[in-house]
Formats: structure tokens, sequence, C-alpha cells
């Protein structure tokens, strides 16, 4: 892991001096300065990592580049998590409810994910079980169920919006990620890239990149305060940001 003192930070957050791209740092900033705490509650702008895709060559104002949101919430009591998100260029909605407030799901955990696009609704339902030294971990639609992931009983296995909530006990170890509804992703690991420091209002704040990957999947970008909140994650096409829900139009 290396570290900035220019105020550098790794692709792709720090595109303040890219003319493509919007400045996802100053959102980061905002949501810093936030009394926003993601162990209960948080929301997550959702935008495009390269502006032309969306309005062409012209300058665009930042909140013409609002794809949708993203929100997480946790009971105090630790009892439930949700997770909803919305598309607001495609119209697609999804809900993740947990049956427990545990994100790391054991055998006899249970969860239901509810989408809609274009007219068309779904439910799924998922579960884990416990077969010998494996954990199995299923989803079904309707009357149709499938089998997702088999794995040792020993490597955790959590929903993928819920790493929003926190990283870094993930850190170095292996685990698998159910994806809403299109599979599980395996054996992925957690790993610190860079810190670079930043002015966050009048204090200076490191900020420290994660990388996501494994076998067969795409990298994803994951950035942390020193308070361990989730700061912003980057994919290839488009950035989840922090944000104080009022400034989301």
């Amino acid at each position: 892991m290396s570290a900035n003192s220019d105020g550098a930070l790794p692709w792709p957050l720090d595109f303040d001096r890219a003319d493509d791209a919007p400045p996802f740092f100053h959102l980061a900033v905002e949501a810093a300065l936030a009394s926003v705490r993601p162990q209960t509650a948080a929301t997550f702008a959702m935008i495009p990592n390269f502006r032309f895709n969306h309005t062409g060559f012209r300058p665009a104002r930042l909140d013409d580049l609002y794809l949708g949101r993203l929100v997480l919430s946790r009971d105090a009591e630790r009892r439930q998590v949700v997770a909803a998100q919305h598309d607001s260029t495609s119209g697609e909605r999804w809900t993740l409810t947990l049956g427990s407030g545990e994100r790391l799901l054991a055998p006899g955990a249970d969860w239901t994910v509810e989408s809609a696009a274009e007219g068309n609704a779904a439910r799924f339902e998922g579960w884990v079980e416990e077969e010998g030294a494996d954990r199995l971990v299923f989803a079904r639609l309707r009357h149709m169920a499938r089998l997702l992931s088999r794995a040792p009983i020993d490597r955790p296995v959590l929903h993928r919006p819920t790493l929003f909530f926190g990283l870094r006990e993930l850190q170095g170890r292996r685990f698998d990620l159910i994806d809403l509804t299109h599979g599980c992703e395996t054996a992925l690991q957690l790993q610190p890239v860079e810190t670079a420091t930043r002015l966050v209002g009048d204090r200076q704040t490191a900020l420290t990149c994660f990388v996501l990957a494994g076998r067969n999947s795409i990298p994803t970008y994951w950035w942390v305060d020193p308070d361990d909140r989730v700061i912003a994650m980057s994919g290839i096409l488009w950035t989840y940001v922090l944000i104080s829900p009022d400034r989301l139009p």
C-alpha cells in the first residue's frame, strides 16, 4: 500500500482534473462533513463514470448526471437490513430485505429480493443451508429453486449491498458475494491499494482505497474514511458516492 501526500487519489475517484467526468471528490467531501452514519442508514448517489455516455460532449450540470440512488438501513436492534435501489434512467427498482440484522449469513439465514422494471415485477427468496462441512446458498423464483453457491462452511457469505456498512472486518479474508438474483461470486478478497490524504473541512483526512477482486470477477474499488465509512465505490461504468439525502434532486 502506498501513500500520496499530493492529494491525488487512485482511479476513478479523483476526477477533479478530468474534463469528461463528474467531480466525485466534492460529493465525497459533502458526505464526510454530513452527520451520515452508514452503520444505521446511508444514501448513495449513482453517477456515471463517463459523462459523455449520458449527456454527449456538451457541458452538463452535476444534477443531470444522477442515475439514481441506493438507500441502506439497519434498525438499532440489528434485527433487519434493508437495501433499496432505484435507477431513474432504466426505471429499475429492487429491494433486498434480510431476515436478520447480521450481514454475514449463517445457515438458517433468509432474505427476499423484490424487483420491478418496465411494468414487470418479480419476487425472489433466498436462504442458506448446512450440509456436512459445506455451506449452500439457494435462491427461488416462484416454484423454481437453484443452488447459487457451495463452499466451506467457514467461508463468509454476504450480499453485495451490505458491504457498504463497512469493509475492514473482511480485509484479507476470502468470502463469497451474493449478487441479488444474478448468482454468487466466490472466493473474493479485499486488499488495500493506496491511501491519500485530502483536506476535508478544516482537517486532513486519510481515505484508503481497497480493491475487491477474485477469479472471474470484475474488480471494484472502495474508499473508506478513518471512521470506517464507505465514501465511494466504483466499478467500470458507474460510481456510488455517499451523500446527504437532501442533496439528491
